[in-house]
C-alpha cells in the first residue's frame, strides 16, 4: 500500500489540471463527477492507509517515503 502514497496529493491535482484544460468542453455534470471522483479516489486511499496502519504494531506504524531531495548537502 505504501507504494500508491504518492497518489493521495496526485488524483486531485490531476483532476485539477483535467478541469482547468478541459472543463469547459466536458460540461457541468461531467466536470463535476470528475472532481468528485478524484478527490474520493484520494480519500478512499487515505482511508486504506490508515486501516493498513492500524492492521500493523504500534512499533512499525511509521512511513516515510523521500519523493526527491531538496537540498543536497552530503552527511550533514
Amino acid at each position: 500500500m505504501s507504494d500508491l502514497l504518492f497518489l493521495i496529493p496526485a488524483l486531485p491535482a490531476l483532476g485539477f489540471v483535467v478541469l482547468v484544460v478541459f472543463g469547459k468542453r466536458l460540461g457541468e455534470p461531467l466536470a463535476g463527477w470528475l472532481a468528485t471522483t478524484m478527490v474520493g479516489g484520494s480519500f478512499l486511499l487515505s482511508a486504506a492507509t490508515f486501516v493498513d496502519l492500524l492492521s500493523k504494531e504500534a512499533e512499525d506504524r511509521r512511513l516515510t517515503q523521500t519523493l526527491f531531495t531538496w537540498v543536497p548537502a552530503g552527511n550533514f
